[in-house]
C-alpha cells in the first residue's frame, strides 16, 4: 500500500543530517523527550483521512526516528538515502499502533484519531466513536487499520539490516514490543474502546523472543 501523504518528499542529503546543529538537536531530544502530539492535539481533534493521520505519525514519530538513526549507528556501507524511507513506515506504525490501542483513553479529552473516511466505510462518524460505541462496525474498522499497521512493520523490516548491530537490537526490541500491542487488540477482538490494550510482560517477552530471529535476518519472511 502506499497510502501515504507528504512523506514522500524529496529527503535530505546525509550531509545535512550529519550537520553539527542537526546533531546537536537530535542529541537534546534524545537526553529530553520533546513529544509534539499535544501541541497539535490543542488545535486538532479529528483526521479525515489516513494519510492525514500518516502525516501527523510522521510529524511525531518518524521525525525524531530520522534525528536519532544517526546515532543509534550504522551498519558497514548503509546509508540515510536507504535508511530515510524505511524510518519513516517505522515511526508511521508506531504511532498508529499507539493510537490503535488506547482508543478510548483519548475520547476523554475528545479527539478521535480513526479517520472520518475509515469510519465512514462502515457507516460511523466521529460522533459515533465520541459515544464510545465499541460494537461490529467499530472494530472493524480498528481491524482495518491495525492490519495497515501490521502491513507498515513489514515495509520497515528490511531497515534493520542498515542499523549496527547493538542499534539494530535496542530499536528491534522495541518494535516488537509495539508491535505485540496489535496482538492483543487482536485478541481482545479489537476493541480498545472499552479500555485500552496493555499487553502483559509475558506476552512481551514472548513477542520478543518469537520475533528476535527476524530482527537478526531482517529479510527472512
Amino acid at each position: 500500500m502506499n497510502r501515504h501523504n507528504r512523506c514522500d518528499r524529496p529527503l535530505l542529503s546525509l550531509e545535512a543530517w550529519t550537520d553539527p546543529i542537526l546533531m546537536a538537536g537530535s542529541d537534546m531530544l534524545r537526553r529530553y523527550p520533546i513529544n509534539d502530539r499535544p501541541a497539535q492535539d490543542t488545535v486538532q481533534k479529528t483526521y479525515a483521512t489516513l494519510p492525514e493521520l500518516l502525516e501527523y505519525g510522521y510529524r511525531v514519530a518518524s521525525c525524531a526516528g530520522l534525528l536519532t538513526i544517526p546515532i543509534i549507528g550504522w551498519a558497514r556501507g548503509a546509508t540515510m538515502q536507504e535508511a530515510a524511507p524505511i524510518t519513516i513506515k517505522l515511526g508511521q506504525a508506531l504511532q498508529l499502533t499507539d493510537i490503535l490501542a488506547d482508543v478510548g483513553e483519548d475520547l476523554d479529552t475528545g479527539r478521535v484519531y480513526l479517520p472520518a473516511d475509515e469510519l465512514a466505510q462502515n457507516g460511523l462518524t466521529a460522533e459515533d466513536i465520541l459515544a464510545r460505541r465499541a460494537d461490529v462496525p467499530v472494530r472493524a474498522v480498528i481491524e482495518r487499520l491495525s492490519g495497515y499497521a501490521r502491513d507498515l512493520y513489514r515495509q520497515a523490516r528490511p531497515g534493520f539490516a542498515l542499523l549496527a548491530g547493538t542499534g539494530r537490537a535496542a530499536v528491534g526490541m522495541g518494535t516488537l514490543v509495539f508491535r505485540s500491542y496489535l496482538d492483543e487488540l487482536e485478541r481482545r477482538g479489537f476493541d480498545s474502546v472499552t479500555r485500552a490494550v496493555k499487553p502483559s510482560g509475558g506476552s512481551r517477552l514472548w513477542a520478543i523472543a518469537t520475533g528476535w530471529p527476524t530482527l537478526m535476518v531482517p529479510n527472512k519472511a
